[in-house]
Formats: C-alpha cells, sequence, structure tokens
C-alpha cells in the first residue's frame, strides 16, 4: 500500500506535467502634423497568445488506468484606433480640443483538448495504445469571435483652467448585436467649474483648490456573443452514415438582442485644505441600467429550450466620499497619510421579462439557493422559508 511503500516507491509515482504560455506584441504607430495643433495618428496593434499543457498521469495514481492529457488555445487580437484631433489656445486663455476617430478590432479564440486513458503501461506517454471507448478529445465549445466598428467626435473646451466642459457622441457597432438594431449612440456631456479661481474666494487661504462637476452620459457594454445572435451549428449524429451537423436546439437565435445600455448622472465637490493637507471628494450618482440580459424558458414546442432577452432593467443610486489627510513634517525624512471612505448604495429592480412583477430563481451552484427578484427590490433578494407547526 502507499502508507507502508518506501520513499523511493513513492518518488517514481509522479506526474509529468508541462505547461508553457506565450504572448506576442506587434504595435506600429504613424503620426502627422501638417500644421501646428493639427494631428492625425493610426496605430496598428496585433496580440497573439497561445497556451499549451501535457499531463500523465500513472495509473497507480488513477484506479490503474493512466492518463494522457493535452490542451492548447490561442487568442489573437487586432486593434486599429485612427485619430484626427485639433487643439488651439487663443487669448491667452482660450483654449479648445476637438477630434475624431474611429477603432476597429476584431478578436478570435479557439481551443483544443485530447485525454487518452488506459495505455499498455506507466512507462507509455504517449498515445501508442490506449482505451479507445473512454477517451474524449476535439474543439472545446468555447469558441469565440467578436467584431467591434466605433465612431466617435468629442469637443472640449477650457476657459483659463476654471470653466470647462466636453461634449462626447459615439456610435459603436458589434457583432454581439443582432443585424435589427446594429449601431448604439452614446452621447455624453461634462461640466466643471474652478471655483477657487474667482476672484471672490481669493482671499481664502485656507482652501486650496475647489471643483465642482457634474456629468450625464450613456454607454453600453456588449453582453451577449454572436452565437446567441445568429445561433451555433455543431456536430451530432450521422445520416446516411455520413457525420451530420445540425443547430444547437438549446438557445433559440434572437437577431434583436441588444447591448446593456447604461445611463448615468453625476455631480461631485473636490476639495483641498491647507495647502492639499486634508483633500476630500463627495460624489452623487444615478445609474440606470436597461437592455440587461436574461436567459428566459421558452415552452417545448418551439424546439428550443430557452432564449436570451433585454427585458431587465435595474437602477442603482447612491453617495460616496473619500478623505485623505497627509500632514508635512520638518523632517523629509517622514511621510505619513491617513485616509477613509465610505459609501451608501443602494439598487433595485426596474423591469423584468414579460412584464412580470416577480418571480424566484434558484442558483443549482449554491445548493439551489433561492433568489427573489421583484420590482422595487434589491436586486440580490434571498428568500427564506419559515415553517411552522406540522401539515
Amino acid at each position: 500500500s502507499f502508507s507502508s511503500a518506501s520513499n523511493a516507491a513513492l518518488a517514481a509515482l509522479t506526474v509529468d506535467d508541462d505547461n508553457k504560455t506565450a504572448n506576442l506584441v506587434n504595435q506600429v504607430e504613424l503620426q502627422y502634423q501638417p500644421i501646428t495643433g493639427l494631428t492625425a495618428t493610426t496605430t496598428l496593434n496585433y496580440t497573439y497568445n497561445f497556451a499549451t499543457k501535457d499531463r500523465f498521469l500513472p495509473g497507480a495514481l488513477n484506479a490503474n488506468s493512466s492518463e494522457i492529457f493535452s490542451y492548447n488555445d490561442r487568442r489573437n487580437k487586432l486593434y486599429n484606433p485612427t485619430m484626427l484631433s485639433f487643439t488651439k489656445t487663443f487669448a491667452e486663455k482660450h483654449t479648445i480640443l476637438a477630434y475624431g476617430f474611429t477603432e476597429v478590432e476584431f478578436n478570435n479564440f479557439r481551443a483544443e483538448s485530447m485525454r487518452l486513458r488506459g495505455t499498455p503501461n506507466d512507462q507509455i506517454t504517449a498515445g501508442l495504445g490506449y482505451n479507445t471507448r473512454d477517451t474524449r478529445g476535439g474543439t472545446l465549445d468555447n469558441i469565440a469571435q467578436s467584431r467591434l466598428l466605433s465612431y466617435s467626435g468629442a469637443f472640449n473646451y477650457n476657459f483659463d483652467s476654471r470653466y470647462i466642459g466636453e461634449f462626447t457622441y459615439r456610435i459603436d457597432g458589434s457583432s454581439a448585436t443582432g443585424n435589427i438594431n446594429p449601431w448604439s449612440y452614446n452621447p455624453s456631456v461634462g461640466l466643471r467649474w474652478n471655483f477657487k479661481e474667482e476672484s471672490f474666494m481669493q482671499d481664502i487661504d485656507w482652501l486650496t483648490y475647489g471643483w465642482l462637476r457634474g456629468s450625464w452620459g450613456k454607454n453600453i457594454s456588449p453582453g451577449a456573443g454572436i452565437y446567441d445572435v445568429y445561433g451555433r451549428y455543431t456536430s451530432g449524429g450521422s445520416y446516411n452514415n455520413r457525420p451530420g451537423t445540425e443547430l444547437d436546439l438549446k438557445t433559440v437565435p434572437n437577431i434583436s438582442l441588444l447591448p446593456v445600455k447604461t445611463t448615468q448622472w453625476s455631480g461631485a465637490i473636490e476639495l483641498g485644505f491647507f495647502d492639499s493637507q486634508l483633500t476630500m471628494i463627495y460624489e452623487n450618482y444615478y445609474k440606470q441600467t436597461d437592455q440587461q440580459l436574461r436567459t428566459k424558458k421558452i415552452a417545448n414546442h418551439n424546439a428550443f429550450g430557452e432564449v436570451m432577452t433585454n427585458e431587465t432593467a435595474m437602477v442603482n443610486m447612491g453617495h460616496e466620499m473619500i478623505l485623505n489627510y497627509r500632514p508635512k513634517f520638518q523632517n523629509k525624512d517622514w511621510d505619513f497619510s491617513f485616509s477613509a471612505n465610505g459609501a451608501i448604495n443602494k439598487d433595485y429592480v426596474t423591469a423584468l421579462p414579460d412584464g412580470v412583477r416577480q418571480f424566484i430563481e434558484e442558483d443549482p451552484n449554491v445548493t439551489n439557493l433561492a433568489t427573489l427578484f421583484r420590482l422595487g427590490l434589491n436586486s440580490r433578494t434571498n428568500v427564506l422559508l419559515h415553517y411552522r407547526g406540522v401539515y
């Protein structure tokens, strides 16, 4: 037995594990400035990652059945932003910055693995004879492809570092969006006021700086994949003794899918006291998240089992504050800083699939933990059943 075996015998029972990862990054950037303040820039970036893993498990450590496991994956990304910007300062106090750019991004991922069991003995660590009935291998089902095309423009105005305003507008198209609504339009506005530079604040020496800022904007985050939109074809069964290809009937394709959209309002004040030894940032925000993705079961007479939809929404609001204190010592070799932060946050559900007011969802990965989704309640409300008496 292993408990009575010698150290030499146990040392011979080892698992051979060989792993390798590599990352290749290439980037080329071109910049051209025909006149002062006008700059054209384009960048081409290509990233390639791959990983391999080879493992041999002796039969003595695996119920008398040796195992060879091999895995490899590769991921590549091509990213190409192109921007044209113009900046100019006039009358010494007025500065404008305007730019427009496009972004193109391609992502691919693919992985394969193989598991061979039952080689003739523990000295044969390659596939020279194995148990074909207990062998698996092939391309994994986590293949991923994505494409992204974006157009964006922005205008920024700065007056004497006292009044700052910025407006941006962005158009995004993604392969994770259905072809019925392929584009998303996302504007944003931000304003900033340095009130410490005003004339009525010049005599207040204990205030180092003071900013008021506010912003409103929309942005998206792709949550679905290309297979959620157009479906997935897999190998399955045979027809007339020939391998067949069939549509995966687990999730019905949905070409009406939209990216998750977030609309946020925020306002903040930033203060510095006593030569910035004491600083404070307070922010209040309201964030509304629409078109959230959720899988919904459908009737089995549709041939498919479920569909992914954008029928869920929620609101998140709160307050955040950060305090930092850094005293100055006469001895410059000493430095001390103290920081504290706090937040009050509240979120609640505002929309559910099919217009229902509530439903309970069980998580099979956490001992069937039940979560209640109800309009107006927190998005993570657990359910506890309290039984009394005998029924």
